[in-house]
């Protein structure tokens, strides 16, 4: 059986994810604009949210710049050793810390090609895609602690450019995390009244 599909491993990892989260959102550690992965906060209550703003904002004759991104293979670039240090960062029990780094890092990997096989290795990024503690873990991974100029942040600056292939040759903190964005998905558009 996989350990991503045993129901021990998912409860446990839920009870460690809703643990996790009452400890972040008690202690203001997650920004109140941060809706993805956070519970009671929704993608769509977002969209109404800035749907709200726009709205106001172009009554009022301003115009809006809006850059839309996506991140490339963005959960297999987590590196573990930066979770890590930004789970520290967050002060994160020590007990907590050693748990996530054995789910993360006791994995190896190979390649089939056909009927041939290559050697193990070990696995030394990502996050396993269809866990329960998936999601949070990139969340922290992404957002980082308060006081680290974050991903998101990074592209929030990078919004004054009228051309989104501009943010590929500007040297930012974007690329810090090892985390690209997808030029094809990406785009900017110009709302005005």
């Amino acid at each position: 059986m996989s350990l991503l599909t045993s129901v021990c491993c998912k409860v446990s990892e839920s009870i460690l994810r809703d643990h996790i989260m009452g400890y972040l959102l008690e202690n203001d550690l997650i920004s109140n604009k941060q809706y993805g992965f956070v519970k009671d906060r929704s993608t769509m209550l977002q969209l109404l949210h800035m749907m709200d703003k726009w709205t106001d904002y172009l009554e009022s004759g301003g115009q809006i710049h809006t850059i839309y991104t996506d991140f490339e293979k963005a959960f297999d670039k987590v590196r573990h050793g930066r979770l890590i240090y930004k789970l520290r960062a967050y002060d994160i029990s020590d007990s907590l810390i050693n748990w996530i780094q054995d789910f993360l890092t006791a994995r190896q990997q190979r390649v089939r090609v056909n009927l041939s096989m290559s050697a193990w290795g070990a696995v030394t990024s990502g996050i396993l895609q269809g866990s329960v503690l998936g999601p949070l873990l990139f969340l922290i991974y992404i957002i980082g602690p308060k006081y680290f100029r974050t991903v998101l942040e990074a592209v929030k600056v990078l919004a004054g450019y009228s051309n989104v292939d501009n943010i590929y040759t500007t040297p930012s903190r974007i690329h810090k995390n090892k985390i690209s964005l997808i030029t094809k998905k990406s785009c900017s558009v110009l709302v005005h009244h």
